[in-house]
């Protein structure tokens, strides 16, 4: 598992998310995807699985925060996953 503190917190639903923490992905994790089209949002749906959040959450993040998670995510899905 991998925490990373978002420089800029997001708040969906009145929670509000500081940091989100991945934990090792699972192919539920990447079918995610198939729910949903275009490259980043399938991206997005993949992290908010894998991150236990709403999809919202991760569609809310700075581009700081998301290239941060993106970059993090390498270590639980594998380096050919983080790139698909």
């Amino acid at each position: 598992m991998s925490t990373v503190d978002l420089k800029y917190p997001v708040t969906v639903d009145g929670k509000t998310y500081a940091s989100l923490t991945l934990r090792r992905s699972t192919v539920g994790d990447l079918a995610a995807a198939d729910l949903v089209t275009g490259a980043t949002k399938q991206a997005a749906a993949v992290l908010a699985s894998v991150c236990g959040v709403p999809m919202n959450v991760i569609l809310g993040l700075d581009t700081i925060d998301y290239s941060a998670l993106a970059e993090a995510s390498a270590a639980v899905m594998g380096e050919s996953a983080a790139a698909a």
